[in-house]
């Protein structure tokens, strides 16, 4: 399925790039109507059951699912360009959150987005433009990286 690497059949965390062509409104779950402007966007997660990081991503990228999550939401009207995950026990979601917010100019838009199993500020995160993402690799390493219709690569 969609050639994500065997390797990330293993807990860790992981960042959905997206992009949104146009703004959408939509009801989200339990948090209600949101208004998300088109743009750039990375949602923050983690697996840590059987699967791992793959099982869950593939699970993600399915057209046809259950809708369980607040990204089950935003899936059908965004394009997936590129998945990036990590596999260190002590690095989760909301910590490589708040770094796409400190260190790479993130907006939270949809307060609690992600975040029903925590107490952060959320997991979705936005840009007008695109963020510069080889700039981020270094924020994140070691991480692997994901390109629809390519193979991982350790970055």
């Amino acid at each position: 399925m969609a050639g994500l690497p065997e390797e990330w059949s293993r807990p860790g965390t992981y960042i959905l790039w997206l992009y949104l062509p146009a703004g959408q409104v939509m009801t989200i779950g339990q948090l209600g109507m949101s208004s998300l402007p088109a743009g750039y966007y990375a949602y923050v997660g983690s697996a840590r059951g059987a699967g791992g990081v793959r099982a869950r991503v593939e699970r993600h990228l399915r057209l046809e699912k259950r809708t369980r999550w607040h990204i089950d939401y935003l899936l059908p009207a965004a394009v997936v360009q590129a998945v990036w995950a990590g596999f260190d026990a002590r690095q989760g979601e909301c910590e490589w959150a708040e770094r796409l917010v400190q260190r790479g100019g993130a907006r939270r838009i949809v307060p609690g987005f992600g975040a029903s199993d925590c107490r952060c500020a959320g997991h979705l995160l936005y840009w007008r433009r695109p963020p510069n993402r080889s700039a981020l690799e270094a924020v994140f390493q070691p991480v692997e990286t994901w390109l629809p219709g390519g193979t991982g690569v350790s970055a």
